[in-house]
């Protein structure tokens, strides 16, 4: 009784998710969002967007230039939170005002504070993110999903928990971090990982597996990559399909399953992408009036 009373109590009075879980309306640009209720988009892909709790303000640059700043009206900064919303087909880097650096990656959110509490670093990510914690022993930096939370000091770390996957991803780079899952009230269970690890958690069996991992494979879309080794075709399109947010369709069930190894440039037009995988397969494509694209052998 105690601990879902604990529980109770955390679910309704919990600002930062709340604020994760606000509606954005559909669009094809990065929006920065503010606690004060304004919105502004981000018109370039792959910006740098800086937070500036001293100021209360947002500095948006793009290959070092300044090229908008926006200011937060709320005069409380203990309370203010914001939110980047990241569209499918685009990418964004965040600077905490820790210093610490996230690189969000297509069709994710990222809500988090103006200023850290005293006690912890937290914020709360859907879809997946880049981490590179600036490190602090007295204030743990925690990253919070819908699936796993993830406790660090400092590291570098990737994590991927989109709403319409199957399974929530934690990959460690450098340092360590701990990852609990979240589907109990109490007695989750939680796993330390170490550099070349990664916790898969299946949201469906609600367990998750520890396994060593090439780290590569998991973070190169930061980089603009998408590298993958062995993996069937389908998969290598379902991906593309996600980061794009397009219809892609496979001729022929044998050709789906044939297996392939490689790296595609995630660029900014899709057919170039399209040009590129089928070309790999000697294959080719092609782009109904409906807007779906097939591709055959």
């Amino acid at each position: 009784a105690i601990g879902a009373s604990l529980f109770y109590y955390q679910m309704i009075n919990d600002p930062l998710k709340d604020f994760a879980l606000k509606d954005v309306n559909g669009t094809d640009q990065s929006v920065i969002i503010l606690s004060d209720g304004s919105a502004q988009s981000i018109k370039d892909n792959d910006s740098f967007i800086e937070f500036n709790s001293q100021e209360n303000s947002v500095l948006v640059k793009r290959d070092d230039s300044l090229v908008d700043k926006i200011e937060n009206k709320k005069n409380i900064k203990s309370n203010v939170l914001n939110k980047v919303v990241v569209p499918y087909g685009q990418r964004q880097t965040v600077s905490l005002c820790d210093g610490t650096i996230v690189q969000l990656n297509a069709g994710s959110k990222l809500t988090f504070p103006s200023e850290f509490s005293e006690k912890t670093r937290e914020v709360y990510l859907k879809g997946e993110g880049f981490f590179e914690v600036q490190k602090n022993k007295e204030q743990p930096f925690i990253v919070r999903t819908d699936y796993v939370d993830v406790k660090v000091l400092g590291t570098t770390f990737n994590v991927s928990a989109y709403e319409d996957e199957e399974v929530a991803s934690t990959v460690l780079v450098e340092g360590s971090v701990n990852v609990s899952q979240k589907n109990k009230i109490v007695g989750n269970q939680s796993f330390m990982l170490s550099p070349g690890q990664g916790c898969f958690y299946s949201i469906n069996s609600e367990k998750s597996e520890i396994r060593s991992i090439d780290v590569d494979l998991y973070i190169s879309w930061k980089d603009g990559l998408f590298k993958f080794k062995d993996m069937r075709l389908l998969d290598v399109v379902r991906r593309v399909k996600k980061y794009y947010k397009v219809p892609i369709q496979l001729e022929g069930e044998v050709f789906g399953n044939t297996i392939i190894s490689g790296k595609l440039v995630l660029s900014d037009n899709i057919n170039e992408v399209m040009q590129y995988l089928t070309k790999t397969l000697e294959g080719r494509y092609e782009q109904t009036k409906e807007g779906i694209y097939i591709i055959r052998n």
